[in-house]
């Protein structure tokens, strides 16, 4: 009898084991498509023919001041890790298509949207 609760007991973990993965695994997936749209040269607001910064792997590079950084996708945030890779700067992705990119700058105190397109 008691060999019988224990196999429930185990059964139930292990189903709350794969539900938890599954989570962390759809978290990942949209992570990674994120990441994906990302990819590419983005251009400000004002005219200008260079781009702002260009997204490549794990790296954003800052064509103006010709500074790149690693950053990472957590939820709806891009995280920006700084030199010497301890300060972080958070921007949430408000909106993001395969063409259209608006953050919201949280380093002030009323959050300043910024808009970036992809060059066709």
């Amino acid at each position: 009898m008691n060999s019988k609760y224990l196999i429930i007991i185990f059964l139930s973990g292990l189903a709350a084991c794969g539900q938890q993965r599954g989570e962390v695994k759809a978290l990942t997936s949209k992570a990674d498509s994120i990441t994906m749209l990302l990819q590419g040269a983005w251009f400000g607001e004002e005219y200008d023919e260079h781009a702002a910064f260009y997204i490549k792997d794990d790296s954003i590079n800052y064509i103006e001041h010709f500074e790149k950084y690693k950053y990472f996708i957590s939820n709806d945030t891009l995280d920006i890790l700084t030199n010497p890779n301890t300060f972080k700067v958070d921007f949430i992705i408000s909106k993001l298509t395969k063409d259209s990119l608006t953050l919201k700058d949280m380093r002030f105190s009323e959050a300043q949207k910024k808009k970036y397109w992809k060059q066709k």
